[in-house]
Order: structure tokens, then sequence, then C-alpha cells
């Protein structure tokens, strides 16, 4: 069926607006409808990770005064499918804002620090979920009229990363539209950052499949970034990934993003 090209466009823009807020305020808690479900316990088993080794009042704790002195903000490709038809914006950051476009529409939006929030402690919808590589992966869940999102995410020593899901149908003026949505941002403290020579950090990635059956799944391995000052080049190795949901590896289990770009 059809819709409106601002019908379409318009339940987007509700979708991303109710997908930034879902880990931050309003909606239902983690007992309710939600994309996907796995066990943490399987997880850690899974992933050879340790139980959680921060609690979600001890990362909020200390996010707010990492929040002050955040100087960057990247964010994904944002991919929603509207009534089964794909809409994909483009991403351009700057600073501590990214600005969202589709150019055939004209749709605009923005993610800012604001929409940064990888907790939201004190409602029961948020729950550490694993610890690997010292880092503590936090879930939550909400639900704001018919749309369910989750997001993962946690607090590092200088910034805080999160991917986000969600699904469900958006009410517009010519009545409702059904959309599935996935997007994910970083953002960190960049001043006096840089290593003298080389550096290597070990941490934990997470992720989601943009396309496919799998899209929406939560995909969580290990991330190893070797930084070179010389040629100021950054390679990333994702390994051992693993679809949480589905409780099994992933078929592409290594991702390698070399120093030369490819």
């Amino acid at each position: 069926m059809n819709y409106p090209t601002e019908t379409r466009y318009g339940a987007k823009a509700l979708a991303a607006a109710g997908l930034a807020f879902l880990a931050a305020c309003g909606g239902g808690g983690p007992d309710g409808p939600s994309p996907g479900s796995f066990s943490p316990d399987r997880a850690r088993v899974l992933t050879g990770s340790a139980p959680p080794g921060e609690t979600v009042a001890g990362q909020t704790a200390r996010s707010a005064a990492i929040s002050d002195r955040i100087d960057s903000l990247v964010a994904s490709t944002y991919y929603a499918e509207i009534e089964g038809e794909d809409f994909i914006t483009a991403t351009n950051c700057r600073g501590t804002r990214c600005t969202l476009t589709e150019p055939q529409s004209g749709f605009s939006d923005t993610i800012t620090l604001e929409d940064l929030r990888t907790a939201d402690p004190g409602t029961g919808r948020s729950r550490a979920v694993l610890t690997k590589n010292g880092v503590t992966l936090i879930e939550t869940r909400g639900r704001s009229g018919g749309f369910n999102g989750r997001s993962y995410g946690g607090w590092l020593d200088h910034g805080a990363f999160q991917v986000e899901d969600g699904f469900g149908a958006i009410e517009t003026p010519d009545g409702g539209v059904t959309l599935t949505v996935r997007v994910a941002a970083a953002g960190s403290d960049l001043t006096g950052s840089r290593p003298a020579a080389s550096a290597k950090w070990r941490g934990l990635m997470v992720g989601t499949p943009a396309r496919g059956d799998r899209r929406g799944n939560v995909l969580q391995g290990d991330a190893e970034l070797n930084y070179r000052f010389g040629n100021q080049t950054l390679a990333a190795d994702f390994t051992g990934i693993v679809d949480l949901d589905r409780n099994a590896p992933h078929p592409v289990s290594e991702v390698r993003f070399l120093a030369d770009g490819t």
C-alpha cells in the first residue's frame, strides 16, 4: 500500500523523536513489549565476558562529569523501513551536533549530546548486561504508544557509545504506519587525547545489521583500535562477533578496517 510522501516522512520524523527519548524518559518498562530478548547469563557464556563490573547507577553517577567535557560527536547513517520501504539518511557531524538529511524528501533532523543517554536510572528500564575488556554494557528498553525501542551502550573514561533500534506503529494524520529504525552514536573528549607515537585500545563493540533478516538484532564482540601518530592512521578490528538475540555466533565473525581506509 502506498502512503503519501508527507505521511511516510512525517512518520519517520516522529520515529526519530520517539527513539531518541526512549532511553531517557516515558514509555513502558523492560517487561513490556520490546524488540528482541536475550538472557544476560547466556550472553556472558557466549561472549566469554564477565558479570557486570559496574552498576547502572555507578555509570550514571560518573557520566555527568564526562558529558560536560565531551567535544566531539559522531553518528551512523540512519536506517529505517516505513511500510517496508527503505528510508536512509546521510549524516554530517560537526562538534557535538550531527545532522541527518534525506535528499529526496528534504527531511532533516539532528542528534546532539542530549540524545546520547545510555541508561535510565531509577525506573527499572535499564540493566547492566556484561563486562568485557573493562567496559560494562548497559541495556535500556522503552515503549511510547505502539513504538518499542531499546538501546545498548555505556560510558568509558572519556566518552560514551550507543546503538538503538525500534519498531512498531506510529500514528499519522492519515492513520498509522509501521516502521523499524536503527542508528548509532558516540561522543568523546578529544582534548589532549592524541598519543605521542602510537596507542592501542581494547574494549567491546556493539551494533546491529542495517539490513537483512537479522536487522535490529544485537551484535556484540571484541574491539581493538590501533593508532599511529607518524601517518595519523587508525586501524580497527572487531572480532568474536556474536548475535545475542539468537544466542549464536554471527555469520560474519570478524570485521577489519585497515589503516589505509579499506
